[in-house]
Formats: structure tokens, sequence, C-alpha cells
């Protein structure tokens, strides 16, 4: 649930998953 947002926000998110989410948080 928490990725799929952030991907959307931020793009690189998408291609770390896990580390763009620790990043968010």
């Amino acid at each position: 649930s928490w990725t799929m947002p952030i991907a959307l926000l931020d793009p690189t998110a998408r291609a770390k998953k896990s580390h763009g989410a620790k990043l968010v948080l």
C-alpha cells in the first residue's frame, strides 16, 4: 500500500522500492 502511492509521487522510488519508502519515512 505504501510503495504504490510513493512510486506515483516519486519515479525514482519505483526503482528503489524499499529504499525509496525508507527515504520518505
